[in-house]
């Protein structure tokens, strides 16, 4: 009968050809921090290193046994324990593994993954205001940049106003303006620099 034994992924073997190939997976996994495998073994073993983490984490002597029931290499849980101690994992609660898809493989199209240990502590987030509150916000800015969209675009307007007198020079003159006189026009009268100055 299979009472109490239907949990977890078959992984396409028998049960103890799938307990061994978890055992070795983790292993592999826990001594060069990134291995490249399929998608099922990867979600397969995240828990067994989550399990096996968090008894580092603990450190006492159950925890250390435990581990090397799970893994059956003392020197490689040794390591684990003294990168815990060390804090590696300081600050995170779960989640140490990472996976990253690289695509399916040739031959079997297998999905094919890199899992990989999570080493940074894990980074509050900050507290952002709801979608509710920022939708006008943003409404308000797309509005914004599409009336900036259809407003033409800024041009000089010295070939509307072509030459200017003798009294307008006078009066910029005046006003401390003379600098913005500086460009003659084919008929021989000076014209205005810059278009904002005529108002």
């Amino acid at each position: 009968m299979r009472h109490n034994k239907k949990h977890g992924m078959k992984l396409g073997t028998d049960a103890s050809h799938t307990k061994a190939m978890k055992k070795s997976l983790t292993s592999a996994l826990l001594a060069n921090d990134r291995i490249k495998t399929t998608q099922p073994r990867a979600k397969a073993i995240r828990t067994d290193v989550d399990r096996v983490i968090t008894w580092a984490k603990k450190g006492d002597l159950h925890s250390r046994r435990l581990a090397i029931a799970k893994l059956g290499d003392k020197e490689l849980v040794r390591e684990v324990f003294e990168k815990a101690a060390q804090g590696m994992w300081e600050g995170r609660n779960g989640g140490y593994t990472r996976i990253m898809k690289l695509g399916r493989r040739k031959g079997d199209n297998a999905e094919i993954v890199i899992i990989e240990l999570v080493r940074s502590s894990r980074r509050p987030r900050r507290q952002t205001p709801s979608s509710r509150s920022l939708l006008p916000r943003l409404r308000s800015r797309q509005r914004a940049r599409r009336h900036l969209l259809r407003l033409p675009p800024r041009r000089p307007l010295q070939s509307s106003i072509c030459c200017i007198g003798a009294h307008v020079r006078e009066v910029l003159g005046n006003q401390g303006l003379s600098s913005a006189i500086e460009e003659l026009c084919p008929c021989g009268e000076m014209l205005l620099r810059d278009w904002e100055y005529v108002a």
